[in-house]
């Protein structure tokens, strides 16, 4: 438990303190005619939500190509697998997934068969670097509308925003005011409360450099020497160092053993998070936050479903509004995979109904399809209204690069 000034609630009743949390659930600038255009309609089915406990009407179970031997599935490092989802594709298929965390997925070759949660930026690096195989498999159907034109192998199957996110428990225990907006952010006293994973290393961070050039423009790279100037924090180091330094981290440390099923290194000896193993110690005490952390965080909106209590209907955590850039998460076959077939199978989970229904109600990702509004993706992941969409191009290898270099000059830590 955190012990002072936690607050709980769910995403839909923050709205009433007139924070600007989760907006409404247009589609987002520059996308046009979407998968996301009304994907938090209401289902009239209730589902068993795994993590959370919820349960409800039995929705259709996976149905996927079996066969057997291991799965190597990799994953962005600081983006652990549910645990459910796991179960459900291992029961499902007769396959073993083994989870790899990766900084890359060009890191991933030779270690991994398929990747998971890469945003479009990623998936054209990675495709780039040749990575990725030229087509996806054919047994393999995509979700409508959703391919990406470079990467053609890479499969869409959910939606994690990037946001600017605040630990509710910190500014409750200070009684200090949360920014609403970018604009309160980036204010003298406010700006030092933010921690921003290196742009250079960590997507959460490029991902913020490509907001703030979309919505800045020709001022962004003078927007960001301000923010540095101010006392903004650049986290370099591994992914569990970006999280310590936020003063939600520890708390999101100790509900991830519940939620996820962490990596072992290189993808070996991977252990279940549900036997309350873990690849690094839990911390003694969650509510004394490491030193030096930030009460405000640039994350991914599914942090607010890992800062969530043990129902998984309330969370410690809030997007500020104004500040989010829509991301579609994509998953692909690997080159050099050892496990096609295995692979496929595990594509096939991500992509067919009753997976998009598992990872909404696991709050993994919002799904592409229609979301459970009682449940973790409909709670906490519904995109702000304000959300930033990119045009084909801004996602560029070579253009990202150049984004980033306004960042290189502000102090590290």
């Amino acid at each position: 438990m955190r012990t002072s000034g936690t607050i709980r609630v769910r995403a839909i009743a923050l709205l009433a303190t007139g924070a600007a949390l989760l907006g409404g659930c247009t589609p987002a600038a520059g996308q046009g005619a979407s998968p996301f255009d009304d994907p938090f309609a209401a289902q009239s089915a209730r589902v068993d939500t795994g993590e959370s406990g919820q349960s409800g009407a039995a929705e259709a179970a996976l149905s996927l190509p079996r066969g057997s031997g291991q799965v190597r599935v990799a994953h962005p490092l600081g983006h652990p697998l549910p645990a459910s989802f796991v179960s459900a594709f291992e029961d499902a298929s007769g396959y073993t997934l083994v989870p790899v965390a990766v900084a890359s997925a060009a890191d991933a070759r030779g270690r991994a068969d398929v990747m998971v949660g890469m945003d479009d930026a990623d998936t054209l690096a990675a495709a780039a670097d040749g990575a990725l195989p030229g087509t996806a498999p054919q047994d393999v159907t995509p979700v409508k509308d959703t391919e990406l034109a470079g990467a053609p192998a890479a499969l869409a199957y959910g939606r994690d925003d990037v946001c600017a996110v605040a630990d509710l428990s910190w500014f409750s225990a200070n009684g200090a005011a949360m920014p609403t907006n970018l604009d309160e952010l980036a204010q003298s006293d406010r700006a030092g409360l933010l921690a921003v994973p290196d742009p250079e290393h960590f997507a959460e961070g490029r991902a913020f450099a490509q907001y703030l050039a979309k919505v800045k423009g020709e001022e962004a790279a003078a927007f960001v020497a301000d923010l540095g100037a101010k006392g903004v924090r650049i986290v370099q180091g591994d992914a569990d160092r970006a999280l310590d330094a936020w003063t939600g981290g520890a708390y999101v440390r100790t509900r991830d053993t519940h939620w996820a099923l962490a990596a072992g290194d290189g993808g070996e000896g991977a252990q279940s998070a549900q036997s309350g193993s873990r690849t690094h110690p839990v911390v003694e005490d969650p509510s004394i936050p490491a030193e030096g952390s930030r009460p405000i965080i640039v994350g991914t909106q599914s942090l607010l479903v890992r800062a969530g209590d043990a129902s998984g209907a309330q969370t410690t955590a809030a997007v500020i509004g104004g500040t989010c850039l829509a991301r579609t998460l994509r998953a692909s076959l690997l080159e050099g995979a050892s496990n096609t077939a295995g692979a496929t199978s595990f594509l096939t989970a991500l992509t067919q109904d009753a997976g998009q229904a598992l990872i909404g109600r696991t709050g993994w990702a919002a799904p592409l399809a229609q979301v459970d509004a009682e449940s973790p993706a409909g709670w906490f992941l519904a995109p702000t209204a304000d959300a930033a969409g990119l045009e084909a191009g801004e996602n560029d290898p070579k253009t990202v690069a150049g984004l980033i270099e306004a960042w290189k000059a502000l102090p590290r830590s």
